[in-house]
């Protein structure tokens, strides 16, 4: 299995997007943990301007296409810990 470190650059090396600078910076996002249950992680996005709280993303990774995918609604979750404990217990 890859770790985070790796996917970021399969990702990439795929003409992937979603951890590019550019991509990251444009949604004020955040990689909060590494791979959990083997393909999962979170990510966290703050919309521009400050006035809206961080929120919490559950992704998936395709380690053969290098593509992330949601495994949860965008920003779903309020806390870490919820978007954290939704992998353990749900998926």
């Amino acid at each position: 299995m890859m770790t985070m470190s790796e996917f970021r650059k399969f990702n990439a090396e795929q003409d992937r997007y979603f951890f590019s600078e550019n991509t990251m910076r444009s949604f004020n996002s955040i990689i909060e943990t590494g791979f959990i249950k083997g393909c999962y992680f979170v990510t966290s996005e703050k919309c521009p301007g400050g006035r809206h709280p961080r929120l919490y993303t559950v992704r998936e990774a395709n380690f053969e296409t290098a593509n992330v995918s949601k495994a949860s609604e965008f920003q779903e979750f309020s806390e870490l810990d919820d978007a954290v404990n939704y992998i353990i217990e749900e998926l």
